[in-house]
């Protein structure tokens, strides 16, 4: 029973791991769309009236990839909780039960 739990323990370990990599990257991605969000305003306020219109276009696809990055670290992170709690939670049931 006790190789069991330590490959439960193992599962917890990698499951916390790979949550900790998607959220980091999913920052990663947060920080570059709120970097090219700042370069297209630069740019717009450069830019000729001709092109104002497709510059503030690319500030929305920033801004919104921006909060889709945000969106989808939070949803990792409590993917993350999520199969701690789970993990835990068998790993307590067949100490319980042994």
């Amino acid at each position: 029973m006790q190789g069991s739990i330590e490959g439960g323990a193992d599962a917890l370990t990698k499951a916390t791991d790979a949550a900790d990599r998607l959220e980091t990257a999913l920052g990663d991605a947060g920080r570059a769309a709120t970097g090219a969000r700042a370069a297209a305003g630069a740019a717009a306020a450069t830019a000729e009236p001709d092109t104002e219109a497709a510059v503030t276009g690319w500030q929305a696809v920033t801004a919104a990839l921006s909060d889709y990055a945000s969106k989808a670290r939070d949803i990792g992170g409590d993917i993350g909780r999520s199969l701690v709690s789970a993990f835990q939670s068998a790993e307590n049931a067949v100490g319980e039960f042994v």
